[in-house]
């Protein structure tokens, strides 16, 4: 029992250094890209001041609409994956070759629909933190920028997306990231 125990502990030690390393890089990499925005043109304060009052209502209809997109990114995928069997069904039925016999709904699909989700829930988390002004709201919108992209990478592996998917994701991230930093001074104060 001791040992179990002990090697329990172990698990949980090696856990806590890993996150305390990816939170680690994580901060390294928001310092790397602040020092990129600080080179980049600026927002005039008073469009930082109107962005930074919209930041909470922009993540609540973020977040609202990432919900909605992962219905309609479900319904979506199953209504192809329908068609496309049916499709085969009445290509065997004349003898003809089935169009598709790959998983048309496969992990990476899957993986897409739920990191959207999480998307939509870190966005509506990041809602009464940005609204009070707090950091940590803010933090919470640069992972989700940070998410965006690992879409954009799931993107790159689900049947009908592909590369260009990718890229459009990246010019997403990219944009939101100089808006994000444009009013970072106006939540790092709590």
């Amino acid at each position: 029992m001791e040992v179990f125990m002990a090697e329990e502990v172990k698990q949980e030690a090696k856990s806590v250094e890993a996150k305390a390393e990816v939170l680690k890089n994580v901060n390294a990499l928001e310092k790397w890209l602040e020092g990129i925005n600080k080179q980049l043109p600026q927002i005039p304060k008073k469009g930082q001041d109107v962005l930074a009052q919209l930041a909470p209502w922009l993540a609540l209809a973020g977040g609202i609409f990432s919900l909605l997109s992962s219905w309609w990114f479900w319904q979506a995928g199953h209504v192809v994956n329908n068609l496309v069997n049916f499709s085969n069904s009445i290509n065997q039925l004349y003898g003809s070759t089935v169009i598709d016999t790959s998983p048309r709904l496969g992990f990476s699909w899957y993986l897409a629909l739920v990191l959207i989700l999480v998307q939509a829930a870190i966005m509506l988390a990041a809602f009464p933190k940005l609204k009070d002004g707090k950091k940590s709201g803010w933090n919470l919108l640069f992972y989700n920028v940070l998410l965006g992209v690992l879409i954009g990478l799931v993107y790159v592996f689900t049947p009908g997306y592909g590369i260009f998917s990718l890229f459009g994701t990246l010019v997403g991230a990219a944009i939101g990231a100089y808006l994000l930093f444009q009013v970072r001074g106006h939540f790092a104060k709590k």
